[in-house]
């Protein structure tokens, strides 16, 4: 069981997933986003939900047809590889069980995107491999409650630095409400010319603080909103406007630290 998901946003991709791995009664932290920097083709992300192994050798397959496809029309010619490559895994490893009660069945779902010195693709599976233009998909057991959520929240051309911040939402409020989904949160991202990065724990540990603190926030907000004179807790205007900056600080102080140029 799992949550993953994946965005588009103005200047690159972010992927973003739980650790929480189930096998049997047991629960164990696994990272779940797999990364390639090839020169000169570009980066790859991929993540997933469902049967471990057949993920991993996805992954593996889809990192060896990256970093050798060579092509003038690159987008075609890697969207054509990536799906040669889904078809013929699902056809030799997971077709072959159709029959099986579903609870037997292996399969997997597949979201994976790469930057190239001119391009950003997207990617995501579920039988069938499909590009994805534009927006968001999640795969795993939170996939709907996250979609609801992207659904919401999501804008298109979002920033990156942006992006990053409501993916690690997203996850956090997936993690709350879904069960099979939780332990740390890992969240990568591409740009162009550049390799995939990782934003660190200790980044995600202050922003999933401040998204707590978000919460009394928000069914204020709600109540201001729709009037009736409700006031949810006995508090001060000016103790609510601190915590709103406090929160803010937080996120601008994310923000400052991506845009800084790389050493």
């Amino acid at each position: 069981m799992t949550i993953a998901l994946g965005m588009i946003a103005r200047d690159g991709i972010v992927i973003a997933a739980d650790r929480q791995e189930t096998v049997g009664e047991h629960k164990k932290a696994q990272r779940k986003i797999e990364s390639l920097w090839a020169l000169p083709v570009g980066a790859l992300l991929v993540s997933g939900a469902g049967d471990g192994p057949y993920i991993d050798t996805m992954t593996e397959r889809l990192r060896l047809c990256f970093g050798t496809t060579q092509s003038k029309d690159f987008p075609a010619a890697m969207t054509n590889e990536f799906r040669s490559v889904h078809s013929t895994f699902y056809s030799e490893a997971v077709l072959p069980f159709a029959q099986y009660p579903w609870n037997e069945r292996p399969d997997y779902e597949l979201l994976f995107g790469c930057s190239t010195d001119h391009h950003f693709l997207w990617y995501s599976s579920k039988l069938t491999l499909n590009q994805v233009e534009a927006g968001y998909r999640a795969v795993g057991v939170g996939a709907s409650a996250a979609e609801s959520l992207l659904g919401k929240l999501y804008v298109t051309n979002l920033p990156l630095k942006v992006a990053v911040a409501l993916a690690t939402y997203v996850i956090y409020e997936v993690k709350n409400s879904v069960d099979g989904c939780g332990f740390e949160t890992d969240v990568m991202f591409t740009q162009k010319d550049r390799p995939p990065a990782r934003i660190m724990q200790p980044t995600i540990k202050k922003m999933e603080d401040a998204f707590l603190k978000f919460r009394l926030i928000e069914r204020d907000e709600l109540y201001q909103c729709i009037g009736g004179g409700v006031v949810p807790y006995a508090r001060k205007a000016k103790d609510w406007s601190k915590l709103r900056r406090d929160i803010r600080k937080i996120f601008d102080i994310f923000y400052h630290d991506f845009d800084a140029p790389p050493f």
